[in-house]
């Protein structure tokens, strides 16, 4: 297989996996409050593992570029566009609409990781005051033990993992 085929592949698998973390992005924008911890920890799990894959092709995108580049004697460094314009002219074609769909996909994925970003933080901001509430108020109310005397609380508090 040619270096500019593998290319071709890494591109369209590339494709694939921003797409699956386009749809793994828009499940986390519609959780809802309600929603439990477990879901949110799942589709972040998910989300992790997808951002993971795609860094390593990126890794193997870049290496199979710069191969490219030196086996054709370009300038090294050059981006795809170069690749592009030196490839012939069906492979250049098919090059620069990969790309294009890449990139098309950029802003929307941008966006709605900064729109999940606010609402992890909204989350959690939540979580803490919640969190500080009940601790608040665990220290200023005395509680009767078991042997009808009055004890202030000690220790931790737990809590599920649902706000």
């Amino acid at each position: 297989m040619s270096i500019l085929t593998s290319l071709i592949e890494n591109l369209k698998s590339q494709l694939e996996w921003h797409q699956m973390l386009h749809s793994v992005l828009e499940m986390e924008s519609q959780l809802t409050p309600r929603s439990s911890l477990y879901d949110l920890e799942d589709l972040v799990n998910q989300r992790d593992r997808i951002t993971q894959t795609i860094a390593t092709l990126e890794e193997g995108r870049l290496k199979m570029v710069t191969a490219y580049l030196k086996e054709k004697g370009l300038e090294p460094g050059s981006n795809l566009e170069a690749v592009a314009h030196s490839a012939p002219p069906e492979i250049g074609l098919e090059l620069r609409a990969l790309k294009a769909e890449l990139l098309s996909l950029v802003e929307p994925l941008t966006e709605l990781a900064q729109h999940n970003a606010r609402v992890g933080q909204a989350r959690a901001n939540c979580f803490d005051e919640v969190h500080k509430a009940l601790h608040r108020g665990f220290k200023r109310q005395s509680t009767y033990s078991q042997f009808g005397m009055i004890q202030k609380p000690k220790g931790s508090v737990f809590l599920t993992r649902s706000v």
